[in-house]
């Protein structure tokens, strides 16, 4: 390996830069720093998965019947409610399982030390916060869209 610490190093079979993060403090540092952040991302990543099992529920309760009770749910109105948080519940699924390959990701790099697997949860990542992104801006759209609605009423 080269003096210069800037240097790019020498790419692997594997397509990876192979070097020892104890000689490279960069490379020990930011590995250091993903270590800290997993557990949150694991926290996160339940959170998202409890929160999705309970639109699940909530939906199944609202298909029996449940919930029937108050005036905005009467009639075919519940059920419905009810399978557009069955169907909600889904999009919860994947930014869940994005966070535990992430963490699980972060974990790969923590034990072989190797830049191909840094950057695979790092690509874990992008893929996340892509979707959240995605996500935030269609459901803005949705919010303008009923404020027009209720607006012109």
């Amino acid at each position: 390996m080269s003096d210069n610490p800037f240097a790019v190093g020498n790419y692997g079979s594997s397509g990876g830069i192979s070097r020892d993060p104890s000689q490279d403090p960069i490379l020990g540092k930011l590995i250091e720093v993903l270590l800290q952040t997993r557990p949150w991302v694991r926290l996160i990543g339940i959170l998202v998965m409890i929160a999705a099992a309970f639109m699940v529920l909530i939906g199944i309760a609202l298909l029996a019947g449940f919930g029937g009770q108050q005036a905005a749910l009467k009639g075919p109105i519940g059920p419905a409610v009810g399978v557009i948080y069955m169907a909600m519940s889904i999009l919860y699924l994947y930014p869940g399982l994005k966070l535990f390959r992430y963490a699980s990701a972060i974990s790969q790099a923590d034990s072989t030390g190797q830049m191909h697997d840094i950057v695979e949860a790092m690509i874990q990542q992008k893929k996340f916060w892509k979707f959240c992104g995605v996500f935030a801006a269609i459901m803005l759209v949705f919010y303008i869209l009923g404020l027009v609605v209720m607006t012109l009423g």
